[in-house]
């Protein structure tokens, strides 16, 4: 299991969490993936899902999730956990 920190950003004064690069690679998830966003008690899960309601931008090798307004459940500033097994395709968000 592989945790790191992020902390929520803002853009346009609505919390944001920007994911890219390495990390979403590592956790199995990577440019042109379909996914979705599960709330859950306590935070998020970024699932991916052949049939998935989002797809992941960017480019292969530099894949981007963005997340922003109503979507992240946290207030600018706060820094969040993200947890996940390498190449499992969730990514868990506390």
């Amino acid at each position: 299991m592989t945790s790191i920190t992020r902390k929520i950003g803002a853009n346009r004064g609505k919390p944001r969490l920007w994911l890219e690069g390495k990390v979403l690679v590592s956790a199995g998830l990577d440019h042109g993936n379909r996914w979705n966003l599960v709330p859950v008690e306590g935070g998020l899960d970024l699932v991916r899902s052949d049939d998935g309601k989002r797809k992941i931008a960017g480019k292969p090798g530099r894949p981007i999730i963005d997340l922003a307004g109503a979507s992240v459940p946290w207030p600018t500033g706060t820094v969040v956990t993200l947890t996940f097994k390498q190449g499992k395709g969730v990514i868990h968000v506390r």
